[in-house]
């Protein structure tokens, strides 16, 4: 999960110096990530910094498109050769008040990849509306979440097969 939520006061960061998850992550090649992964790490926090939900909707789509393809280049050389994949995340957390004074919560959780958004520009603009709307409402708590997982071409070519078939 990313740190902040989307303020000036409290940008989204991955805190990768103290998080043990995020350290860990050179584990995977220590060689190829050791002096690459940090520069990674703190060019993507200079592209969170920059991301805000409560910017105008074309500022919120250009700044996470620029996260989105950060994180897609560091898929294509630092982590696809490693059979990983990073992911940005999106995660809702919305409550709803119940009886006696407790709360009902529901969580989602939305990938958001390029090829996806390519394919689809206009489910990136309902996603930034969305967002928007359930943030003014505050009912929901919107987070960022950065996810690895193993990868190869294999699930590549699947994913595209199902981008294909809805097109």
């Amino acid at each position: 999960m990313l740190a902040g939520s989307g303020t000036f006061n409290s940008p989204y960061s991955v805190n990768f110096e103290d998080d043990a998850l995020a350290k860990s992550i050179v584990y995977f090649h220590k060689a190829t990530l050791k002096d690459s992964l940090p520069l990674w790490f703190e060019n993507l926090n200079t592209l969170l910094s920059k991301t805000s939900f409560f910017k105008l909707s074309g500022a919120a789509l250009k700044d996470l498109g620029q996260v989105i393809d950060w994180i897609e280049m560091g898929n294509k050389t630092l982590f696809h050769p490693l059979d990983t994949k990073a992911t940005l995340y999106l995660f809702e957390n919305s409550y709803s008040p119940m009886e006696g004074g407790t709360f009902k919560q529901r969580r989602r959780a939305f990938p958001m990849e390029s090829v996806v958004f390519e394919a689809f520009p206009e489910l990136f603009e309902s996603l930034i509306r969305f967002v928007k709307t359930k943030l003014m409402g505050r009912k929901s708590e919107i987070r960022l979440g950065l996810v690895f997982r193993p990868f190869n071409d294999e699930k590549k070519r699947k994913m595209l097969d199902r981008i294909r078939r809805i097109t």
